[in-house]
């Protein structure tokens, strides 16, 4: 298990090399994780520490919102948020729902990290915060049709763009 911030600026190709030579273990899901997976968007919200960190380029309402208008737009009307902080994600579902208040939204009663990133990394659909966990589920993601995304990890630092990866700004 590891622990802490992993960014550092690779291109994608730099990475997806390194990566073809490992054997990853398939994701292990029960029913209910499927389901999250399948029949909904799925929201990635940090908080936490990256509320008080300084040049982290937190997603704003805004953001979800925009991501939430688009997918919409495609047809997809129920949305399953994961938080680690789960006051916080709480908190973004409440401003969402003045917004749009039909918005079918409720956030996941977490039981571990491991099956909150492979939720994420196994989502078809899905908004993703700024933070290094969900980029590392996009990348590691072999059944995402699109990921939605915020342009920039940080304020000084733009995200590197990956396969089905949409920016929302």
């Amino acid at each position: 298990f590891l622990d802490g911030y992993f960014q550092q600026n690779w291109t994608y190709s730099q990475l997806n090399e390194l990566f073809s030579i490992l054997k990853l273990k398939p994701i292990k899901l029960n029913k209910e994780h499927l389901d999250l997976c399948n029949q909904n968007v799925v929201i990635h919200i940090r908080g936490g520490d990256f509320l008080s960190i300084k040049n982290l380029n937190i997603c704003k309402l805004n953001f979800y919102k925009k991501s939430i208008e688009y997918a919409l737009s495609k047809g997809l009307n129920t949305f399953i948020v994961i938080a680690e902080d789960k006051r916080y994600g709480k908190q973004v579902i409440k401003e969402l729902k003045k917004c749009l208040p039909d918005l079918q939204i409720s956030i996941t009663k977490s039981d571990s990290i491991q099956n909150d990133f492979n939720v994420i990394r196994s989502a078809k659909f899905a908004i993703l915060s700024n933070s290094t966990f969900s980029w590392w589920a996009s990348f590691l993601s072999n059944s995402k049709k699109e990921f939605l995304v915020p342009s920039n990890f940080s304020t000084k630092e733009k995200r590197i763009l990956l396969p089905n990866e949409t920016i929302i700004s």
